[in-house]
């Protein structure tokens, strides 16, 4: 099976299951074109981005993750204007999510540790979502 994405922004992909962050707000149309020995065969999605800005402003700031890159533990710390409940949540670069913890941030700095000793070696997305924010760092284990 071959497939090939085309996301209406300039980016591709060949893989089956792609992540793909938009940098703008707009309208896209998403086209995933798949060929096996039956034919080939195509798909188009409209996709409505209204929030591709990170919107750090609002509660969050200094969101980093250290070290990086890493093949044990990532440290994640950021500092927030407000108490509120978070996810954090990893993602391998097929979008699958290996990792998610739901969290409550009641301190002005937050520090938290995820072990990633399991991790096979590879580029994740860390990310962080909450009310309306969301923030993703990408992290290397090696």
């Amino acid at each position: 099976n071959t497939y090939n994405w085309s996301f209406g922004d300039g980016g591709t992909s060949t893989i089956a299951n792609p992540v793909h962050f938009y940098a703008t707000n707009g309208t896209y149309y998403a086209k995933l074109v798949t060929t096996n020995f039956c034919g080939t065969d195509s798909s188009t999605q409209t996709v409505v981005v209204t929030n591709a800005s990170i919107n750090e402003s609002s509660f969050l700031k200094n969101f980093n993750i250290y070290p990086n890159p890493t093949n044990h533990s990532v440290n994640i710390t950021l500092t927030s204007a407000t108490s509120t409940n978070a996810s954090i949540l990893i993602y391998d670069l097929l979008g699958n999510a290996i990792y998610n913890e739901n969290i409550i941030i009641n301190t002005s700095e937050y520090n938290h540790k995820v072990d990633v000793s399991t991790f096979g070696k590879g580029i994740y997305f860390i990310t962080l979502k909450s009310n309306n924010t969301t923030i993703s760092k990408k992290l290397i284990v090696y």
